[in-house]
């Protein structure tokens, strides 16, 4: 089943620009423009940064947990570089 895209999949801005399907069927990835540049340039390391800071401001990590969010948001964005389809 398709979801309906209410935000940016990595920073959670509103304004969607591009929808990246996945290998499973059914299931896509929806990004804002700065999220799609990032993608597009395959800036992982800024794609993370971008994502984790957006997350912190959604939900401040308690103290002691940062590593722990950090490693969250690197497996959101690697299971996202993993899973995405690449059309050639």
């Amino acid at each position: 089943m398709q979801r309906r895209p209410s935000c940016c999949d990595f920073c959670g801005l509103l304004q969607i620009s591009n929808e990246y399907p996945t290998d499973h069927a059914g299931v896509s990835w929806f990004a804002c423009v700065e999220c799609v540049r990032l993608i597009d340039d395959e800036d992982w390391d800024e794609l993370t940064e971008r994502s984790l800071a957006a997350y912190t401001q959604i939900r401040p990590v308690p103290d002691g947990e940062e590593a722990m969010r950090r490693q969250h948001v690197e497996n959101i964005v690697r299971n996202f570089r993993a899973g995405r389809f690449v059309q050639v």
